[in-house]
Order: structure tokens, then C-alpha cells, then sequence
């Protein structure tokens, strides 16, 4: 006999799994290096053209010539700001990068709806100056100490990620 009960699972939101932020922040940086990135590829050739391999004699040439020095900091920031414009729009129209909609989570404001200046603030470590690259060491550390696994350029934005769980009412 087959009843037709309703569905007692229930879904709720909750913290991201660090994993699940790992993996999706690995798989925007691989979407970052292939249409980003890659665009530049002829470029950065140039500028270490004659050099077998990126080691300390290839950069060396470019630093010691100034045009190509220049070119260098010039092309960073630009993939910089372009890395920065993805994340962040991303964020601000859909709540979340494909990276993030690959493992299924989801940034949210915790003041209501998400402002475009909330997703710009978050996503600040992306850019290789001072100070926005003390993020890459306090980001990472900061989320360890804060108890719903935030990093500080989350709670300076005050936004959060979160994702969605099954309670399961009823499972023997």
C-alpha cells in the first residue's frame, strides 16, 4: 500500500563548508587564468622574450628594462581589475560567481539585499597592491577564528556564504 504522505525533508541555509569555498574559489581562478589571463599570454611572451623559463634571469630583464616594467604592472592590474570586475558582479546579479554555483553556494548580505559596494568590498583581495594583498595572509587565517567561517573582507562587507542543507524528519 503506497501513501501519499507530504515530504517531511526540510531545507535551510546555513555556513559554507570550507570545502565547498575552497573548491568554488580554485574553480573561479582556473575560469580567471583561461578568459582573463590567457588574453595576455602574447604579451607577457614578449616581455620575457630570449628567457627559456620564468626564472630569476627572466625577471631580471624585465625589471631592469622600464618599459617592460611598466607593461608588467601595467598588464597585472589590468587582470586584476577585470578578476575583480567578475567576481564582483557576478556576486551583485546572480549571488554568486560559477565557481560558486558549481558547488552550489551562495553569498549573501547580512543587512538585506546584496549592494553592488557589498560585492566590490569582498572581493578586494584580488587586487596585488598594498594594502588589499595583506588580504591573502589575513583571509585566510581570519576564517579559522571567526565562528561561522568568515573571512574579515566578509565581515567588513558584512556578507556571509551560505549553503542550502537537507534536514531529513523521520529517517530510521
Amino acid at each position: 500500500m503506497d501513501l501519499d504522505l507530504p515530504d517531511m525533508n526540510k531545507k535551510v541555509t546555513g555556513n559554507a563548508s570550507l570545502l565547498r569555498r575552497l573548491i568554488s574559489l580554485l574553480a573561479d581562478l582556473i575560469i580567471i587564468d583561461f578568459v582573463i589571463i590567457e588574453s595576455f599570454k602574447n604579451l607577457f611572451l614578449r616581455l620575457f622574450s630570449g628567457a627559456e623559463e620564468l626564472s630569476l634571469s627572466a625577471y631580471q630583464k624585465v625589471f631592469a628594462n622600464s618599459p617592460n616594467y611598466g607593461m608588467l604592472f601595467f598588464s597585472v592590474m589590468v587582470i586584476s581589475i577585470l578578476a575583480w570586475i567578475y567576481l564582483s558582479v557576478l556576486q551583485y546579479k546572480f549571488g554568486q560567481t560559477i565557481g560558486q554555483m558549481l558547488v552550489r553556494v551562495k553569498v549573501v548580505s547580512q543587512t538585506g539585499e546584496l549592494t553592488y559596494l557589498q560585492a566590490f568590498l569582498r572581493n578586494l583581495f584580488i587586487i596585488p597592491v598594498f594594502p588589499f594583498m595583506l588580504l591573502w595572509i589575513i583571509d585566510p587565517i581570519y576564517i579559522f577564528f571567526d565562528k561561522d567561517n568568515r573571512r574579515l573582507s566578509e565581515l567588513i562587507s558584512k556578507t556571509k556564504v551560505e549553503q542550502e542543507y537537507v534536514v531529513l524528519y523521520g529517517a530510521k
